[in-house]
């Protein structure tokens, strides 16, 4: 009777919870402990400026209102919902970042650099006829998609695999400052 008053009280905002299991969520936190020991991602305090235990922590608190259907766009609306930001006292663009890390699968930067809710966490906008990102938000987005895809990823993260992840991660950090936060210089690479 506790869950179905808190599922009462969550319809009445417009949310439903889904039945997810502790082992789910305890696998999740595990799995970024584990993750986060590897150099490619043991410093990543530094590129998301000491936010990234509040975006998991966030999609912690989002992940029991999606599917395994769910859009990047129903994590963000949720976490709004939920109005976490003022729960986290950190701003909004920050929190909708939880979006990225429980997408439901992996992802590639290309594929979402056509996804608008992942425009909208680089900032992307129109001005004059010309796309522009920011390029902080990108750098910061970037890293959580390859930290999200490591995190989901059947692979076992080898030395090698680790390699190609900072590479890549290098080249896509080329690429952004190369752009002078032009969308289209971005994509051209």
């Amino acid at each position: 009777t506790y869950m179905e008053e808190f599922d009462y009280l969550f319809s009445k905002i417009g949310l439903n919870m889904h039945i997810m299991k502790p082992q789910t969520m305890l696998q999740l936190i595990n799995s970024v402990d584990k993750i986060c020991k590897h150099k490619v991602f043991a410093n990543g305090n530094i590129i998301q400026d000491n936010d990234l235990v509040i975006t998991v922590a966030a999609s912690l608190l989002v992940a029991p209102f999606l599917t395994s259907e769910s859009t990047m766009e129903d994590a963000v609306r949720t976490a709004q919902i939920l109005q976490l930001e003022t729960f986290f006292g950190a701003p909004s663009a920050i929190i909708s970042r939880c979006a990225i890390i429980i997408s439901p699968r992996e992802r590639s930067m290309e594929e979402l650099l056509e996804d608008r809710t992942f425009l909208d966490l680089i900032g992307h906008n129109e001005y004059q006829g010309i796309r522009w990102f920011r390029g902080e938000s990108f750098q910061e987005c970037m890293y959580l998609v390859y930290l999200s895809n490591a995190l989901k990823s059947t692979k076992v993260m080898t030395e090698k695999r680790e390699l190609e992840i900072r590479k890549e991660i290098d080249m896509w950090l080329r690429r952004c400052a190369d752009a002078n936060y032009r969308m289209d210089n971005l994509l051209k690479g």
